[in-house]
């Protein structure tokens, strides 16, 4: 990605009052007003997508004229380091890193009593944090110090910062065994999402024992609890267990809230642990409550940009899987106004998997509530989305999605076309995928027949969905949306 989009995305992502207070700082200047990285921040808020061309047409004449390159590095290393001493001010992981800074300016100065003095209160400040990564620099930093000081009680400080590290170490490969674990199965739950059979495999299982093993060690801190925690329902997820998963999230939140300085210095991952808890009642089918939970959640006043962001993508998508999966599409269009704003406004913030999580939904509500033209624009976003292999699921169903809007929309020639290089595509294969299955479907329909033959079709159809659905490691997003879509195309 080009520097200059960096700073695009950068300045886009400020919450108000970093805005704010960035803009204070550069009108504060000697130009004041008339300030050039001024106004090359506000060019580049102004523009929703970063525009190399009318940037230059607004500096024509000035001192940035001739390239922007510089001033817009300078600029973007100017708002990191604004942003960066804003942080300072605030938080305690904030301070654990200016408490580092500032023990090694006072060693520096030879000020060896003042540098042990900081150092003890920051990794108190750890310690109540259960970080051990500082902890163990806090205690690297005070034996140089003590060493320096030379008291005569040396040997026992040294014994004694020996027996810290040996406990901290222990903590952290503990924290560092839970990360692998929870990156492996996050891994191969992207990997083989929604597929049949998957938690069956050896690795998986000998991933979920080593879960197992963890959880019963009664030294695993709070921040290798919760890793453990989140990739028990990675697991459960690929097990399609919705009930554990449910209850994982429970673990997690209430591991949580029995460490309130946790969520002080964290609340952005609670908030999102928050809308994932929802996220599983939904899956249950628990709907009671549910949307009063959401409202609940999209009143907070306390949350800056990013907090709003991890609201509205996980609240929602919950309403959209609630009216997809209650059979209601069409009482969910009143709410695609301010998703659609929601996404504009949040873009810089949203990660792939959940934009193209919205591109998807927003595609079936459309078509499961009759607007196929308008869920075909959904679709051809999911199939301009950039490459990478994220929600492969969405990107290899999207294709198949559109073909049947294409169906719906009577566009007939693209679909002979399609027919062809399916053919073609799948001439060696030995079982049907679900691309066969869908253009074989397609065929019958446009060879003719009344509504009893097309009836009978469709009757084959779910069948052959139940066989594929069957098979090991296919993927089983769309078949669900493919029986609601013959259901619904059954009442029509």
């Amino acid at each position: 990605m080009k520097p200059s989009l960096f700073l695009h995305q950068l300045i886009h992502a400020l919450n108000p009052a970093e805005e704010a207070s960035f803009l204070s700082s550069l009108q504060s200047g000697k130009k004041g007003e008339n300030s050039l990285y001024l106004k090359l921040f506000q060019e580049i808020k102004r523009h929703d997508a970063y525009d190399e061309a009318a940037m230059r047409r607004a500096f024509a004449g000035t001192s940035f004229g001739k390239s922007l390159g510089f001033p817009k590095s300078h600029l973007y290393d100017r708002l990191l380091a604004h942003l960066q001493g804003r942080q300072e001010r605030a938080g305690i992981a904030s301070f654990l890193r200016t408490a580092l800074d500032m023990v090694e300016l006072l060693a520096e100065r030879g000020l060896h009593e003042q540098a042990i003095r900081m150092i003890d209160k920051g990794l108190k400040r750890a310690e109540e944090m259960e970080n051990a990564i500082h902890a163990l620099q806090f205690l690297r930093m005070k034996r140089r110090q003590a060493m320096q000081l030379q008291l005569h009680d040396l040997p026992k400080q040294m014994n004694e910062i020996s027996s810290q590290e040996r406990r901290w170490e222990a903590a952290l490969q503990r924290e560092q065994t839970a990360t692998r674990l929870h990156d492996d199965l996050f891994s191969l739950f992207q990997e083989v999402r929604r597929k049949a059979q998957v938690a069956n495999d050896p690795l998986v299982q000998a991933l979920w024992q080593q879960s197992e093993q963890l959880l019963a060690d009664p030294e695993l801190g709070f921040p290798a609890t919760v890793i453990v925690l989140r990739a028990r329902s990675h697991y459960y997820h690929m097990r399609e267990d919705f009930a554990a998963v449910h209850d994982a999230y429970q673990a997690e939140i209430e591991t949580w809230e029995a460490h309130p300085l946790q969520i002080q210095n964290a609340q952005m991952r609670f908030v999102r642990l928050m809308g994932q808890w929802l996220g599983s009642k939904a899956l249950l089918g628990d709907f009671e409550g549910l949307l009063s939970e959401v409202k609940r959640l999209r009143s907070r006043a306390d949350l800056d940009q990013r907090g709003e962001a991890e609201v509205f993508q996980s609240t929602y998508n919950l309403e959209l899987y609630y009216y997809l999966n209650a059979g209601r599409p069409q009482a969910a269009l009143p709410l695609l106004d301010a998703i659609k704003q929601g996404l504009q406004r949040h873009d810089t913030l949203l990660p792939p998997s959940a934009k193209l999580g919205f591109f998807y939904n927003l595609a079936l509500v459309h078509w499961l509530g009759g607007q196929p033209s308008a869920a075909l624009k959904w679709v051809r976003q999911i199939e301009q989305f950039e490459k990478g292999a994220v929600r492969k699921d969405i990107r290899d169903f999207a294709p198949l999605l559109a073909q049947i809007l294409h169906y719906e929309l009577g566009n007939t020639s693209l679909l002979e076309s399609w027919f062809r290089a399916v053919k073609y595509r799948n001439k060696h294969a030995t079982a049907p995928s679900l691309e066969v299955i869908l253009a074989d479907l397609m065929q019958k329909l446009l060879g003719g027949g009344d509504a009893g033959s097309h009836a009978g079709h469709f009757q084959e159809f779910v069948a052959a969905l139940d066989r594929f659905a069957e098979q090991a490691g296919v993927s089983r997003l769309g078949i669900q949306e493919l029986k609601e879509w013959t259901r619904l195309r059954g009442q029509r």
